[in-house]
């Protein structure tokens, strides 16, 4: 197995609305994207959620996701992929970010896409939110892009996501 970093995306000052890998090569087996972020938005508490798209659809999607917020332990499942933690919100502890791990097998093949995901979002003080997450979806086809937003806020200075490509 060989581990390729197609890309590296870090933002800037101003923060980013979106972070997006295009053109994808489909060179390789699975996709590795990696994911420190932050949020802009203290809206959504210690986290800010993050949709993301395949091929820029949502549609076809179901997953299943356990998870754990602070002291409490829940379980959920559905059609919206955009439901997972997926930045640090901006009233968390200063300089902490969220962790994320998604991994994608399979990724040039047509059909039904499935995922696994990690998201480890925290406070350093009182909160935190700790999630593992499977899905599928059935209408991505090859995947050729992967579109990152947030469902309250923009992605903070030196967010940064990595995209490595494994054959």
């Amino acid at each position: 197995m060989t581990m390729t970093l197609q890309e590296t995306i870090t933002v800037g000052s101003g923060g980013a609305s979106l972070i997006t890998f295009s053109s994808i090569p489909q060179t390789g087996k699975d996709l590795l994207l990696t994911l420190m972020a932050r949020s802009t938005s203290n809206s959504g508490g210690v986290t800010d959620y993050m949709p993301f798209k395949f091929n820029n659809t949502t549609s076809g999607r179901v997953y299943r996701s356990m998870y754990r917020s602070d002291n409490s332990t829940y379980a959920s499942n559905g059609t919206q992929l955009s439901t997972f933690a997926g930045a640090t919100g901006a009233d968390a502890t200063a300089s902490t970010f969220s962790s994320v791990s998604m991994y994608i097998p399979n990724y040039t093949l047509s059909g039904k896409t499935e995922l696994f995901l990690e998201a480890v979002t925290e406070n350093n003080a009182t909160a935190s939110w700790i999630e593992i997450l499977g899905g599928a979806s059935s209408s991505s086809g090859a995947i050729t892009s992967i579109e990152l937003d947030l469902s309250f806020g923009n992605f903070a200075q030196y967010s940064t996501a990595s995209l490595y490509i494994i054959s």
